[in-house]
């Protein structure tokens, strides 16, 4: 199959995609596997704890793009000081665009190459960019594209990916006993579970659930569970709350 894409500025790109009849991926372990929690005070966080800052590529470029969008509405029709304004400001549009990308792609590679399981949330994107106070943050953070990144290099490399249910609640369930904490809110960035006294960040807990209950859906009952809590039994919990799990 062959794609053809041209941009506002008159860059065209080919793209060609062939069958490569790969073999099927190696034994998913405990080790080489990871959970994804995505955000935006930080872009993603990882199961053990490390956490990517959001570059905020259109944030940052907030200015230029105000400044250039009014020098276009000033230049008259038709003219040709209003078609070089009008690709100054493409062009700035194409360079946050092709920033935002080359991070994603560097990220993604980096994870892809790092594991063997990749573990991550379906998101609601259209909806989660209702909400207009994070609609300008959420489209700058491009999750959707990040994703789209993870699936189809996971399946190059032969890597499994598993997108969990968007319903869990994963930020309020103790990753070491289980123990839903119902009065956890959206400003509760760190918090200690009432039940087992063990000190939690928000995001880091939540990436630690997406990957016992990514790792609860592929590996057998004779294999061995890592963890504190039996991953069949949290994965059971929250089939409840949750939408199936689909795995690539």
């Amino acid at each position: 199959m062959c794609t053809v894409v041209s941009t506002l500025m008159g860059k065209f790109f080919i793209s060609i995609v062939v069958e490569d009849g790969n073999s099927p991926p190696p034994k998913v372990t405990d080790q080489k596997s990871v959970g994804i929690d995505v955000g935006l005070a930080t872009y993603i966080t990882l199961s053990t704890g490390e956490k990517v800052e959001n570059p905020r590529h259109l944030q940052n470029a907030l200015k230029r793009l105000r400044c250039l969008h009014r020098r276009l509405s000033k230049k008259e029709r038709g003219s040709r000081n209003r078609e070089k304004a009008r690709q100054r400001l493409a062009s700035c549009y194409e360079r946050i665009g092709n920033q935002r990308a080359v991070f994603q792609h560097k990220l993604s590679m980096r994870l892809i190459r790092e594991n063997q399981a990749i573990m991550v949330e379906s998101l609601n994107i259209g909806g989660l960019i209702r909400n207009r106070r994070l609609a300008q943050l959420i489209a700058d953070a491009a999750w959707s594209q990040f994703l789209a990144m993870l699936r189809y290099k996971a399946k190059w490399y032969g890597v499994t990916l598993i997108e969990i249910g968007r319903f869990a609640p994963m930020s309020k369930r103790c990753h070491g006993c289980g123990h839903l904490n119902e009065r956890l809110t959206m400003s509760d960035r760190t918090w200690t579970c009432p039940a087992c006294l063990l000190p939690l960040d928000r995001d880091v807990n939540a990436a630690i659930n997406i990957k016992m209950m990514g790792l609860g859906s592929i590996i057998t009952p004779r294999e061995p569970r890592a963890g504190p809590v039996e991953l069949s039994a949290l994965a059971e919990a929250s089939k409840q709350e949750t939408s199936p799990i689909r795995a690539e």
